[in-house]
């Protein structure tokens, strides 16, 4: 409201300067003329003065609007705002109108210029500005109503309900067998026949024997044929703990371990004469003149090795008057000890004196020194003598053999 008023006001003022401005010029000639005084110009011009060239403290400018003519007036009608109008004495620059982009605006009638007395500044007269359009930014649509989301239900497990009162403890009911009926008889020939499984029994296999519990010699009688011997056909002669010696006076053709084959007799050599049962393991050691034949179970097999005697050896005796004699091998049983080396051990009233390997000079007795027990001969010539109580061990060095190094006897049964 208050902006129309203002609006009016202003208007009413720029009428009478317009007013004042169109006074004719003999109007003007008789006023000067007249009175000399300049009150009643002054009245006439509605307080018009003139610019003497001193500039005095310039008043603010009010904010008011101009009324628009006619065509303005129907631009209102339409929904356009005013702007306001600054009528300050200042120069500013005068306001291009700017088209909207949605309805073009009407350009309003221009008037005519006034006419003005000479003598007179008119005052200045300002083009009015034109409002500016509204900015609309089609950017993103209106916001709709929220649209919920469908919530999942997961179809695994029932929701849970109230718990339900336990009530008091119902005993099953024992459960009966069907009674049959008076009425049919049960007949034994009637009853389903099953056949009893078969549960597999897991007897208990017996583990082989690592030795041999029943030895069988074998020979041919008169006939040919073969047959066990008898107790005239050979003869136990050491038994002890480790082995069995056996002295044959029959011809050997097979042995027999627990009804096994283990050595048959090779036709065109000569009989055996003697046989050792080992028995911490099947094993058969059986000399035939100058060879041995080792007869062995590996892997459920009987294997035969065949090795022969050395006879790069000589061991001496004394006799009754001091003179060296030459003990003959029938005096000493032949063993194989370990790593394929021979054992010569001496039977009961020998007495050894001197030992000769190769042709030298391995042990010689001193006195006060004991007679040795057994001497062996390895793969590689080493000689190891056995005393009752150390073991003298003498390696072949230069083609001599010399004394290496002495350990103690561990006790052992006496048939080793």
């Amino acid at each position: 409201m208050k902006c129309r008023i203002y609006t009016f006001l202003i208007l009413f003022i720029q009428i009478g300067y317009v007013y004042c401005a169109d006074q004719p010029n003999d109007k003007q000639s008789n006023t000067d003329i007249t009175t000399g005084d300049e009150s009643d110009y002054e009245e006439d011009n509605y307080h018009v003065t003139e610019n003497t060239g001193q500039f005095g403290q310039e008043e603010e400018p009010l904010p008011i609007k101009e009324e628009l003519g006619s065509d303005e007036e129907e631009q209102g009608e339409q929904g356009e705002q005013e702007e306001p109008l600054d009528l300050s004495t200042k120069h500013r620059q005068p306001y291009e109108p700017t088209q909207s982009s949605e309805t073009e605006p009407t350009q309003p009638s221009q008037p005519e210029p006034p006419q003005f007395q000479p003598g007179y500044q008119p005052a200045p007269r300002y083009p009015l500005p034109q409002p500016y359009p509204r900015y609309y930014y089609p950017g993103y649509p209106p916001y709709g109503p929220y649209q919920p989301y469908p919530r999942y239900y997961y179809p695994g497990y029932p929701p849970y309900g109230p718990y339900q009162p336990y009530g008091p403890y119902q005993p099953r009911p024992i459960a009966q067998p069907p009674q049959p009926r008076p009425t049919q008889p049960t007949v034994p020939s009637q009853l389903p026949h099953t056949k009893p499984s078969k549960i597999p029994v897991h007897v208990r296999q017996k583990p082989l024997s690592k030795v041999c519990e029943i030895v069988t010699l074998v020979k041919k009688n008169s006939y040919g044929k073969l047959v066990p011997m008898k107790d005239g056909d050979y003869k136990r002669t050491h038994t002890g703990s480790v082995k069995i010696k056996y002295k044959l006076f029959a011809n050997l053709e097979e042995v027999l371990c627990d009804g096994d084959i283990a050595y048959i007799h090779s036709p065109g050599k000569p009989y055996p004469s003697s046989i050792i049962q080992k028995k911490r393991i099947k094993e058969f050691i059986i000399r035939s003149g100058d060879e041995l034949f080792i007869v062995k179970l590996i892997n459920k097999k009987w294997v035969r090795n065949d090795a022969k005697i050395p006879q790069n050896f000589e061991i001496f005796t004394k006799d009754s008057q001091g003179n060296e004699v030459s003990i003959p091998l029938n005096k000493c049983h032949v063993d194989v000890s370990y790593f394929q080396s021979f054992k010569f051990t001496f039977k009961k009233g020998v007495k050894c004196h001197k030992i000769i390997v190769n042709g030298h000079l391995v042990w010689e007795k001193a006195e006060g020194e004991y007679y040795p027990m057994a001497f062996s001969i390895t793969c590689k010539e080493n000689v190891v003598i056995i005393f009752d109580k150390n073991i003298h061990v003498y390696k072949r060095k230069h083609e001599k053999y010399e004394f290496s190094h002495l350990t103690p006897r561990r006790r052992r049964s006496k048939d080793e």
